[in-house]
């Protein structure tokens, strides 16, 4: 575990420099796994099914946070306890109010994954192409296929979590992510809301693959057409995940 354990640190380290949103969105991640993992050991423990896991979990999970703790501590801890914004807010816009401006993106965006790229400047929202349809179609075969699988579950939990904050203000229980902009430590990183969806991205892909795998698994049962029409279908998500 002690390989795994630097080399994620490092990683973590990196991401932390290059993005800090995107670090903290990865942080998010390996949390909700580490609890799935922490709660599965101690009921083994409680059981008296002790694997001697839990200790290497703690350990893991020591080693993983501390070191980009002690390089980026210098900036870490005031920005996280801080009020003020990072940039200054314009007149007649709050930095609260800049949250709204920028939740572009609405929840049946946020399902298909769509609209990351987009430029809050353009007036209307582009037309969604209609091969995103097949998207969420195919995420959602993935959960059902797998959703005995304990990693199926938890990519389906953080891809629910990443969907409702990347619409931001919008409906419904909009206020959830005010309320989560304003008092949760390194919250304010988050203005625009679809940077969210990067954790929809890091859900869908291996879901995406379960999905396409079950229908090209029952092609041999619909013929020559309906192999090829798999086909273009797994080609199409795999350019889209890209």
């Amino acid at each position: 575990y002690l390989k795994n354990a630097i080399l994620t640190s490092i990683f973590l380290s990196l991401s932390i420099a290059y993005n800090p949103p995107s670090a903290y969105l990865i942080i998010w991640a390996i949390l909700i796994f580490f609890l799935d993992a922490l709660i599965t050991e101690l009921r083994n423990y409680a059981s008296s099914k002790n694997t001697g896991k839990l200790s290497i979990l703690l350990r893991y999970l020591i080693l993983v946070f501390t070191v980009p703790v002690i390089i980026h501590f210098y900036w870490i801890l005031p920005n996280l306890l801080t009020n003020h914004p990072p940039i200054p807010s314009f007149p007649g816009h709050d930095f609260v109010g800049w949250v709204h401006a920028l939740s572009y993106v609405k929840l049946h965006h946020t399902v298909i994954n769509y609209g990351l790229g987009w430029p809050p400047q353009s007036p209307t929202f582009p037309r969604v192409p209609w091969q995103y349809v097949f998207i969420p179609l195919l995420v959602l075969i993935g959960i059902v296929r797998g959703f005995r699988d304990r990693y199926v579950r938890l990519l389906t939990i953080i891809a629910i979590i990443s969907i409702f904050f990347a619409k931001g203000d919008n409906r419904p229980f909009g206020g959830v992510y005010l309320w989560f902009f304003k008092y949760i430590p390194g919250g304010r990183m988050f203005r625009v809301p679809g940077k969210f969806l990067c954790l929809t991205m890091l859900a869908y892909a291996p879901l995406l693959g379960i999905g396409v795998d079950y229908l090209v698994g029952i092609s041999a049962e619909i013929g020559d057409r309906g192999k090829r029409f798999l086909l273009s279908i797994s080609k199409m998500d795999s350019i889209i995940s890209n």
